[in-house]
């Protein structure tokens, strides 16, 4: 499971994302964003995100997500 932020200093979300489904297809990854496109949300979805959540995030709206996510890797 990662959580990412969309913009980074050093590597985009976006590539983090690329590189971490490279070590692991089934990797989890929830993009974090204040920035939401919708060619950056496309973008994640196609590089397997998740999900894609706009900033600001309730605590509980990522909780939610994280325990979501959780389920799905167990499922697999």
């Amino acid at each position: 499971m990662a959580v990412v932020d969309l913009k980074m200093p050093g590597m985009s979300g976006l590539d983090l994302l690329y590189e971490l489904k490279k070590l692991d297809p089934h990797l989890e990854v929830i993009v974090l964003t204040g920035h939401a496109t919708v060619d950056t949300a496309l973008d994640c979805m196609k590089q397997g995100a998740f999900d894609y959540l706009l900033k600001p995030c309730s605590p509980d709206e990522l909780a939610e997500k994280i325990l979501f996510a959780a389920e799905r890797r167990k499922g697999r």
